[in-house]
């Protein structure tokens, strides 16, 4: 009985993983924006009581513009601040109204590098178990075990130097490379 519930438990784990990933989708985080409040930030781990969605948005979109993309406020159906917690500018998540407008955006992180004197990231709204494995992904990389990692579709992908791209979908997955 004891393992029927165990069982039961992970089946119902991976569905809630399965929705919450779904639930996520049309969703962005960007990390790096400086806010309209910065002293505000310096002294508070919330920026969101201090900074206006609709102030978030307009720096959002100014980043938009900067990058080139044609993203309009109606493309958006939130834009606002997360806690800031040990960063020094608080992220800011992004819902949009259509998937094809987010991945415009997604697309478009190849062209931040070159944003001048500002290192500004934009990620795909990971689910808990999958930032995990994002960022054991990122230590292999650091340790030149593999040569790149990027998440797509809420998958994260590895690419090793002469084997073909691949999805990763466990930690098991990784320890095995």
């Amino acid at each position: 009985e004891n393992a029927e519930l165990k069982n039961k438990v992970a089946i119902h784990s991976l569905e809630v993983e399965k929705l919450e990933a779904y639930n996520r989708q049309d969703n962005l985080i960007v990390h790096g924006i400086p806010s309209t409040y910065a002293q505000a930030a310096a002294t508070t781990d919330n920026v969101a009581s201090f900074e206006h969605s609709t102030e978030t948005e307009s720096l959002f979109l100014e980043l938009c513009n900067s990058l080139e993309l044609d993203i309009r406020p109606s493309d958006l159906s939130i834009c606002h601040r997360l806690p800031k917690g040990k960063l020094q500018y608080a992220p800011i998540i992004i819902r949009f109204t259509t998937r094809k407008a987010r991945n415009v955006v997604l697309d478009a992180r190849k062209k931040l590098k070159d944003l001048p004197s500002r290192k500004v990231f934009i990620n795909e709204h990971l689910t808990q178990s999958a930032a995990k494995l994002s960022a054991e992904a990122r230590k292999l990389l650091k340790e030149k075990k593999i040569m790149r990692t990027w998440t797509k579709h809420k998958q994260v992908m590895i690419k090793h130097t002469h084997r073909p791209t691949r999805s990763v979908n466990t930690a098991d997955d990784l320890r095995h490379l």
